[in-house]
């Protein structure tokens, strides 16, 4: 497995954390995205990665991102219940269209 050193101009968002499952990503220049690998180490502005030697390596000015390994972040539903009773108060028929809720994991 080889390494690669990537260095930002900006600061790097504070989620992405070294030694788990964070797999960091790039868009190529036609807009494909690719795997670079996980995240070994953050220092400052700079980022360094496994990445295996046959992979593509990204270019400067490439979109650089990451994401969270999904088998080790979602436990499920967990958090808030809630229940619903809806009612017609004015003796005159109605029809619902549509009901919706949303639900979206959170790391914290």
């Amino acid at each position: 497995m080889d390494t690669i050193t990537l260095t930002f101009p900006e600061d790097i968002n504070v989620s992405l954390q070294k030694g788990t499952d964070d797999i960091v990503y790039f868009l190529d220049s036609s807009g494909n995205k690719k795997r670079i690998g996980k995240c070994t180490n953050i220092s400052g502005k700079v980022v360094t990665c496994e990445i295996d030697p046959w992979r593509l390596r990204p270019s400067v000015g490439d979109y650089i991102f990451f994401g969270k390994e999904n088998k080790f972040n979602s436990s499920g539903l967990v958090g808030y219940y809630a229940e619903v009773e809806m009612e017609v108060t004015s003796g005159i028929k109605k029809e619902l269209f549509a009901v919706n809720s949303e639900v979206f994991i959170s790391s914290n």
